[in-house]
């Protein structure tokens, strides 16, 4: 990674603390394969939507050279569990080709 620009917009104070405050990210990643060879690699973006985070993810898109990607939510779990939960993008089935798809 060369670069990276992370917007952070926190919504208003709720008005009570059992209520949700919605915050919204906006991030663009710049990355560089300073090798000759070809590279195919998963990138990951800290969010989560698992029954133990304190996050409720309502959306999620990503854009490589303006092309849109499709979007998983990886979820694994001890010792041999692993689903992907598509959250957008062109291909509903596009976690079969991950470089990492068992």
């Amino acid at each position: 990674m060369i670069k990276a620009d992370v917007d952070i917009i926190v919504g208003p104070v709720p008005a009570s603390v059992v209520d949700s405050i919605d915050i919204a990210i906006k991030a663009r990643f710049t990355m560089k394969n300073d090798s000759s060879e070809s590279l195919a690699l998963t990138v990951g973006f800290p969010a989560s939507d698992s029954e133990y985070s304190a996050c409720k993810l309502k959306g999620f898109t990503v854009k490589s050279n303006g092309a849109p990607l499709s979007v998983f939510n990886r979820i694994t779990g001890y010792p041999r569990r692993l689903n992907h939960v598509y959250i957008s993008g062109p291909d509903k089935q596009g976690h079969r080709s991950l470089p990492d798809y068992a």
